[in-house]
């Protein structure tokens, strides 16, 4: 049977991961789909990068694919090794604070000042001191908005400045203000 080789005794022994066929558990007669024989170990056979040794509940022996961004695991589920930029945390590949992951699947920068973003373009949470309004990291907040917690929020309509509770105390042009709001 593929996967299995006799022993002394006669017992069905595993042969090693890899191997599809094998004589005994350092001689391997061929690999399964995917793998390839080993240049270090004679006999033996590896898996590809970005998969790793596995059997179905069927008894099929073959190289299955690792989680996102590995580039080797031990399961599906338990990264080693990760693509450059990714940290592994508990066996998971992630890209980190002040990076994203773009369209070709690498982790790079976001843009200066921004710690958590989708896109180069596109920021939703800034490194304090620097405050959030829109998708991009600033000192202040433009005339029209108010710092509300780490980001800028806007004023009423009509209102250039504003407190932290949205009531005016200074309107545009041709605006007057009359308890706290711009008419």
């Amino acid at each position: 049977m593929d996967g299995f080789y006799p022993d002394l005794n006669n017992n069905c022994v595993a042969c090693s991961a890899g191997c599809l066929t094998c004589r005994s558990s350092t001689v391997c007669l061929s690999c399964v789909a995917l793998a390839t024989p080993s240049t270090s170990v004679s006999g033996q056979c590896n898996c590809p990068e970005r998969t790793f040794f596995s059997v179905s509940t069927t008894g099929t022996r073959y190289c299955a694919n690792c989680g996102q961004y590995c580039l080797s695991c031990s399961s599906g589920s338990t990264c080693r090794t990760c693509q450059n930029s990714f940290t592994l945390v508990s066996g998971v590949c992630q890209c980190p604070n002040r990076f994203f992951v773009n369209t070709a699947g690498n982790c790079v920068p976001c843009a200066g000042g921004c710690d958590i973003c989708s896109s180069a373009t596109n920021c939703t949470q800034c490194i304090a001191p620097l405050l959030l309004q829109g998708t991009g990291c600033q000192a202040s907040c433009n005339n029209g908005f108010t710092p509300l917690g780490n980001q800028c929020v806007g004023c009423p309509a009509g209102c250039l400045q504003c407190t932290q509770n949205l009531i005016c105390y200074y309107c545009a042009d041709n605006q007057f203000i009359y308890k706290g709001s711009c008419f």
